[in-house]
């Protein structure tokens, strides 16, 4: 088992540290910027079929402070998502054999701040809301 390493810099750069990894052990994965990270990814290199989406390092997603999430694809297009959203419906992998990280993959369908929303608003206990409270008569 290895320990890999996250670190952000002052200016928002994070770079991840694979000990025993001997090609590339050290690696940009994004950039946070006010509370978004800013990811880039290349299809042809980074697209996962088995998942048809794209891949976070598991450990940034579940430590992460900031909320949103934008993929940033070539020719100017952008894909954006939440972070809480990449943890509750993503698919995770590890890649240990190949001495990386534990990975999150969120599928292309699951992409759109709308469905973030969605997903979010869904996984708040129905149970916060008092009975008691019913002030306009809707809730009972």
């Amino acid at each position: 088992m290895f320990q890999q390493i996250l670190t952000v810099t002052r200016s928002g750069k994070v770079l991840l540290t694979l000990p025993n990894k001997e090609y590339k052990s050290r690696r940009h994965i994004g950039d946070v910027i006010e509370n978004t990270l800013h990811v880039k990814r290349d299809p042809t290199r980074h697209f996962f079929n088995r998942f048809n989406g794209y891949g976070f390092c598991y450990e940034l997603m579940r430590d992460g402070s900031f909320e949103r999430v934008v993929v940033h694809l070539p020719f100017g297009k952008t894909l954006v998502t939440t972070r809480k959203h990449i943890l509750a419906k993503g698919k995770i992998l590890n890649f240990q054999k190949n001495k990386l990280e534990k990975q999150i993959y969120l599928s292309l369908d699951d992409y759109g701040l709308d469905k973030a929303r969605e997903s979010e608003m869904n996984s708040i206990p129905t149970k916060l809301i008092d009975p008691q409270l019913s002030i306009f008569g809707g809730i009972q």
